[in-house]
This record gives C-alpha cells, structure tokens and sequence, in this order.
C-alpha cells in the first residue's frame, strides 16, 4: 500500500512540475510581441478572394470608381425625419430623404483614401447585417455625371443607396464608423 501512494505522489509531484514549466514557457512567449493582424482603427487588412467578391456584389467596381475618381466625398450624421402621412417634403439640406444634422467635405487626398480604404474594407469582410436599419450616416461623391450616395447603419450593419453606374446595398462592418465620427466631430451642424 505504501508503495502505491508514493506512486502516486511521484506522479503528482512529476505532473505539477511539468505544468510549472510549461506556464513559466507560455509566459515567456506571450511577452514576445508579436505582429497583429486585427485592424488599427484607420488601417485595414487585404481582403480574401471571397471578401473581394463580395465587396463586388454589393458595391460594383465602376461605382467604387466614382468614389475613388471624385474630387470631394461628402459625409453626413444624419437622423430619420419624423413620420407624417403628408407627402414628404424634401428640404434643403435633407439627404436622401433624411434630417442632415452635421456635413463635413473631404478634399484630401489622404484622407478621402483612407475613408474608402476603410468602407470597402467594411462592405467585403462583413457576412450579413441585422434585419433593423436605422442610418446615422451618409456619403456622396459626384464624379462628372456619375453620382453615389449611400445610407449606412453601423449599429446593424447594413448600407443601402443610389448609384447612376449600378446597384449598391447588403451588410457592412463598423470599420469606418471612427473616421466618420473623427471627421464629423470636427464640422460644423446644421
């Protein structure tokens, strides 16, 4: 009997040291940094042949042309209008039919690179949004007679629009939703 228990005790004692070791190793590599692949918040990983495809299917290559080629992006924070059975009436600084409550214009180049880097990013790794859909959002670029305006909820993740080169619409992630605000904040309301 006494044998069985020192058995047992070598065992035990054997087994705990292995695991001492085995935590000290783990702990040792996890203080090695490591380069990361999740996204920074204006800096976005290539997308996957099928990410790609489906970028291609909810916003076209000639539509992501517009927005590339435009001169200047304008976005919006943007709030629904409140119901009336009357017909609606578009007011001046309605877009798409929504209040605009702060508008900001990109000219930069830079910066109007990173915010489509970070929307087609959105639009091709997202699967699918939530069945809601209550904007905040907007975007408008005009290349010559070529226009795309596009409605985007980032709390459920979905984007709808209007394009004059094909249809846009389907799920998107919240990648953007930083830079929007980050430029947003800094214009002024309506």
């Amino acid at each position: 009997m006494k044998q069985i228990i020192l058995f047992l005790i070598f065992v035990f004692s054997t087994s705990c040291a292995q695991n001492a070791v085995l935590s000290q190793q783990n702990s040792q590599a996890q203080e090695i940094p490591t380069p990361s692949t999740s996204p920074t918040p204006f800096t976005f990983p290539k997308l996957s042949v099928a990410e790609s495809r489906r970028l291609d299917e909810r916003l076209s290559q000639k539509t992501r042309q517009v927005l590339e080629q435009a001169d200047e992006i304008e976005i919006f924070d943007i709030v629904m209008k409140k119901f009336s059975a009357a017909a609606p009436q578009v007011e001046p600084d309605d877009f798409q039919n929504y209040h605009v409550r702060k508008k900001a214009v990109i000219r930069d180049v830079n910066l109007k690179q990173q915010l489509l880097n970070a929307l087609f990013y959105a639009v091709g790794s997202k699967d699918s949004g939530s069945m809601c859909f209550t904007p905040r959002h907007g975007l408008r670029a005009i290349y010559k007679d070529q226009r795309v305006e596009l409605v985007i909820c980032f709390q459920c993740g979905n984007f709808q629009g209007v394009s004059s080169v094909g249809k846009v619409g389907g799920a998107l992630s919240d990648a953007p939703k930083e830079l929007f605000e980050q430029i947003l904040a800094n214009s002024k309301e309506n």
